[in-house]
Formats: structure tokens, C-alpha cells, sequence
């Protein structure tokens, strides 16, 4: 059979020149239900289709896929950008087939549309002269918005005469960001005053862009924009592009075409005629051209002529602050090593959670200028990819967000720029929109806050709560009380619980914690003198004082003769103890650490 998807046509009709990332997990099988092999290249692989049809639109895109006999789901990860030409279609299909016909099963699949960081989407046609220029008189403006009534600005803007009239490269101090960084070529690297290191774009997306930001609160005369092209190979894909300067208000002030090609190491400058005032530079594809953006250097030449007074000083606000996860792996790669300033260090969450998560929390609403992430030194660096970072606020709302496409090599630095007036966060959070390892060495949060952070309490010291409480469980082997649920809560490792065996449910153990309390970790150990094989692949479910499921850890593996979990704070009354099969549970001793609330 062929297994075959209708999607939203209008959602993507709506969106052409945008890119979608479309993602799954694949197995076949043959008639006798036996998993498949393929080598993801000939007729014997299957084939996923992705069409939008109707009226004049006929755009097709395919590609094979491997599959493996072993069981194991096979991934698939790929990106579609949405053509012009489709506006009258009516169909949109994903289809997964194959010369000879199979079975097809596809789970944890989905069609995202991959965020866009410009500022500003320009029409799609553009005017012969450039727009009038900002007046040379500009209002002043308050970094903080007014929303944010309780909130002080810090930085006001004040007009002064140039503090130098003296043109210089503008650009070496400013912040770089693009609508994508693939191959390792971020965005910084086209600022970095190095013509030999280059931003590089993903090259799946149309009107590709790299923007540098000159200072929020700052405006700059400008009379020249310098691109200097890559060095060593690929120096055609530049054409086609727009070097443009925008306002505070991201307006475009002033814009130049450049459609031949630039070769290797070339050099084009782009006068201003007469100067303007700007803040931000950019150099962009035109909307109908695909390929890659990469140079060697952004120079943008002019001087401040509005800058803030009395700036207050940038630091690094996340190191040594509060991080939490969605799962970890382990207590030795736990959320804090994101934030303890050492790079060999890392924090991993587990592998088979849907969409994990890393949260710094920065101790109270400040001004996020960048984020930067250090990826892990030692190995599997590509996991980091089709990530975002989101500043949250108080109330964990969602204030701005930032994405991040190509993967970030081991030990690779990408930073992301916010820097704008509503940029004003609590917390700063990295996620993936899949299920996979999200793993890096460092988090750091630049920025200032905007009120004192407070004394922090002391942390509470945790106990083991379990310790002689109520206990049940499934069933107890023969009836025997030396096997009884209480033994894994009497503070003996030696004694144990044990369960019926392969009675036709998954047996379980509980305890009544008699009250609320905050578990930061469980331990368990395993029974000793034989048969520790028998405890593995266990869920531990945490439910409130109303019996209510609060929260639920499944867990790979087996645990030797003990080991220990983060439950990252979770508040409840009683744990329970799942085994992944019907075969006996034993348990040696159980123990919940936390606190009371």
C-alpha cells in the first residue's frame, strides 16, 4: 500500500518563500509483518513524496529513505520552501510508496514552519529611487516600552553633536544576526574584522540575509557599506542582493541593487550619496533567488550621532544562576552544568522525550542584548539544530524568540541577537521541535537587569521522605510478609519487596508520602543477592494529594545494584513504581529526597 497525508494547502499557499521542515520516523514491512531493509537509494527504498497541486501549480518534491530490518525507526528530516506559482493549487499530499508494494508505519511526524528572524519582510517589488530619508531631527527613544509600567529605563538616548566626525567601521562593534547559519558560518564571523572567517547561510531558503545591528539607542551617519566576499571558493552565489540601512524602526532609508556576480576575495563598495542616518546594515538576496549567503566581511563606515547616556554595562547575567530541564540523563550532566562556566562540562537531557527543554533562570526581568550557547566539545554535535531560543517573562509567557537551523558543530559558539526595545525576560529557554538528546556545555545570557535581584534563600536541605512510610503494592509473592512492600522503605538495602511473576500485568510498588512535599531525586536499589536483571525499563509516576497524575518518568534500562534520578522539583504525595514487563518486581530500598513545600 502506499500511506499517503492531506495538509493545509491555504497554510502553505500563504506562506510561499518560507521554508517548512518536515520530519518523521519511518518502518516497513513485508507481508509476514517483518521489518524491511533498504539502502535509501534504489527502487527498493521508499520513496516520500511531497506535492501542491491544482490549477496551474504542479511543484513536486522527493527523496528516498533507508530503512532498517532490526526493528528500529528509520528518521527522516527534510526542508521544503514554498515556491511562487502555487497560489491557485488545491491539494497538498504527503505520499510514501514504493516500486513493490509494502506496509508503512510513520510516527512522530509533523510539518513545522521554520521561523523567520527578519525584522521586517520587505514587498515583493521595490520602488526605482530610494525612500525619503529619516529627518535630520529624531525622537527619543525609551528602551523600556510602556506596557511594562513597573519597570525604570536605564539607558535613555540623548541627540548630541558626533562624538567623532571621523568615519570608522561602524560594524566591528556591532551585533550580527541572519535568517539562518548553516556550516558552522555565524553570523558574528562577518563582523569579526577577519576576511579569511564567513557567515554562512542555509542554502534551502529564499532572500537569504545578514543584518548588523549598530546599538539600540544609537543612530549612526553612514557614507559607505563595504562587502567584502568570500576568500577561498564559491564566490558566485553572491549576486542578486540588496545592500540596504534602516532606522530605529527597521524603515529602509537608503537601498542599492547589485545584480552580476562578485568573484572570490572581490571587494564592492556602496557609497551613500550625500550620508544617512541609520542604525542597522543589511545585505540581502532578492526574494525570488535560493542559494547560500556568505562573505567574508560587513564593513559599514560612518559615526554615532545619537548615542545613549550614561549606557549601563553589559555583563553575563546566567552563570552561576538557576537552570532547569525537561528531563536530565544523569546527575553528573544535570541542568546546572549549562551555567557553571565550564565548557567540559555539559547538561544532557534524555533521548526519547519529545521536544526537551533547558531553562536559565536570570533572577528577574532584565534586558537581553544576546544569548550564547557553547555546544558540546566532545562528540554528537549536530543534535543541536532546528532549535530555538524563546526569552520567557515571570509568568513563563513567551516575549521573543530566535531559531536556530544548521547544526552547531562540537565545541561551536552561535550566538543569538535580541537587543530590542521589548527584549525584557526572566527566563531564557532552548528547545528542539523533535525527540531527541539536547545536550550543550554552556549557556550565557548578556544583558543588564532592570531592578536588583534579590537575596537568594537558602536551599533547602533535602531528606529522604520515604523513609518508613505506607507502602503497597501488586501483589506479594506467595504472601509472604518477608516479600511485603514495606521492605523497600525500612532503610535496609538487604531485605526487599518482590512481586507475583508474569501473572499478566505489569506488576507495581507505591508509596504515601502522607503529605505534599517538593522530590528533587529518587534512589533506587536493586535486590542483591540474585536476579537484578528483573528490574529494568520502570516507570515512576508522581500523583498529588487528590490522587491526581502530576507527573511520569519512564526510564530505559536496567540499574545495577542502585541508582539515582532527578525529578526536578516536582510537588507530590505519592510515587509509584511501574515495571516495564510482567516479570517480578523487587525492590530493595526505595528513597524520595526533597523537602517539605
Amino acid at each position: 500500500v502506499n500511506l499517503s497525508r492531506n495538509l493545509d494547502t491555504s497554510c502553505l499557499v500563504g506562506n510561499i518563500g518560507r521554508t517548512f521542515h518536515l520530519f518523521g520516523k519511518m518502518r516497513m514491512k513485508d507481508e509476514s509483518d517483518a521489518d524491511v531493509a533498504s539502502d535509501g537509494t534504489s527502487n527498493d527504498s521508499p520513496k516520500i513524496t511531497f506535492s501542491i497541486t491544482g490549477g496551474q501549480s504542479n511543484f513536486v518534491q522527493s527523496w528516498n529513505l533507508a530503512t532498517s530490518s532490526d526493528g528500529s525507526w528509520a528518521e527522516f528530516s527534510e526542508e521544503i520552501t514554498m515556491p511562487s506559482g502555487i497560489e491557485g493549487a488545491n491539494r497538498a499530499q504527503i505520499v510514501i510508496d514504493k516500486a513493490e508494494k509494502q506496509e508503512f508505519l510513520i510516527t512522530e511526524w509533523g510539518m513545522t514552519l521554520i521561523p523567520s528572524e527578519a525584522p521586517t519582510l520587505r514587498p515583493s517589488s521595490y520602488p526605482s529611487v530610494s525612500p525619503t530619508l529619516r529627518p535630520s531631527s529624531h525622537p527619543t527613544v525609551s528602551l523600556v516600552p510602556t506596557k511594562v509600567a513597573t519597570l525604570t529605563p536605564t539607558k535613555q538616548p540623548v541627540t548630541a553633536a558626533p562624538v567623532s566626525a571621523t568615519p570608522t567601521n561602524l560594524a566591528l562593534s556591532g551585533l550580527a544576526s541572519g535568517d539562518s547559519e548553516c556550516h558552522n558560518g555565524f553570523a558574528y564571523k562577518a563582523i569579526d574584522g577577519n576576511p579569511n572567517s564567513i557567515n554562512h547561510s542555509c542554502c534551502t531558503n529564499f532572500g537569504a540575509w545578514i543584518m548588523v545591528d549598530l546599538g539600540i539607542g544609537t543612530l549612526n551617519y553612514i557614507e559607505k557599506i563595504v562587502v567584502k566576499n568570500r576568500v577561498n571558493c564559491c564566490g558566485g552565489r553572491l549576486k542578486r542582493f540588496y545592500v540596504e540601512l534602516l532606522d530605529a524602526d527597521k524603515n529602509v532609508v537608503f537601498e542599492q541593487y547589485h545584480g552580476g556576480t562578485v568573484g572570490n576575495a572581490q571587494v564592492r563598495e556602496f557609497v551613500v550619496d550625500n550620508g544617512t542616518v541609520a542604525r542597522f546594515a543589511r545585505v540581502r538576496h532578492e526574494d525570488s533567488y535560493k542559494d547560500c549567503l556568505h562573505i567574508g566581511e560587513l564593513e559599514v563606515w560612518g559615526y554615532p550621532t545619537e548615542v545613549p547616556a550614561s549606557p549601563e554595562p553589559i555583563i553575563e547575567m546566567a552563570t552561576g544562576m538557576e537552570a532547569t530541564a525537561s528531563t536530565i540523563w544523569s546527575q553528573s550532566s544535570a541542568a546546572s552544568k549549562s551555567v557553571d562556566g565550564n565548557i567540559n562540562s555539559i547538561f544532557h537531557s534524555k533521548c526519547n522525550a519529545a521536544m526537551p527543554w533547558l531553562r536559565v533562570d536570570i533572577g528577574v526581568m532584565s534586558f537581553v542584548q544576546d544569548v550564547k550557547i557553547t555546544n558540546r566539545v566532545d562528540c554528537c554535535g549536530g543534535r543541536l539544530r532546528y532549535a530555538t531560543v524563546k526569552l520567557l517573562d515571570e509568568d513563563l509567557n513567551l516575549v521573543e524568540s530566535r531559531y536556530i537551523q544548521g547544526s552547531v558543530g562540537n565545541g561551536k559558539v552561535v550566538q543569538k541577537v535580541f537587543n530590542e526595545e521589548t527584549s525584557l525576560a526572566r527566563y531564557v529557554e532552548l528547545s528542539l521541535s523533535r525527540a531527541d538528546c539536547l545536550h550543550v556545555a554552556e549557556v550565557q545570557v548578556y544583558g543588564y537587569h532592570l531592578m536588583a535581584k534579590p537575596t537568594s534563600s537558602p536551599t533547602p536541605v533535602p531528606e529522604n521522605l520515604a523513609l518508613n512510610k505506607p507502602a503497597t503494592q501488586s501483589s506479594t509473592y506467595n504472601n509472604n510478609p518477608k516479600d511485603a512492600a514495606d521492605k523497600a522503605v525500612d532503610g535496609n538495602y538487604n531485605s526487599f519487596t518482590h512481586s507475583n511473576c508474569w501473572k499478566g500485568i505489569n506488576q507495581w510498588w507505591r508509596v504515601d508520602l502522607e503529605d505534599v512535599y517538593t522530590i528533587a531525586s529518587i534512589t533506587v536499589g536493586n535486590r542483591l543477592d540474585c536476579c537484578g536483571g528483573r528490574f529494568h525499563d520502570a516507570t515512576f509516576s508522581f500523583y498529588d494529594e487528590n490522587d491526581e497524575e502530576v507527573y511520569v518518568m519512564p526510564t530505559s534500562g536496567g540499574i545495577g545494584n542502585k541508582k539515582s534520578f532527578s525529578v526536578d522539583f516536582v510537588s507530590a504525595r505519592y510515587i509509584k513504581v511501574t515495571l516495564g514487563d510482567q516479570d517480578c518486581l523487587q525492590i530493595g530500598e526505595f528513597e524520595a529526597w526533597g523537602w517539605k513545600e
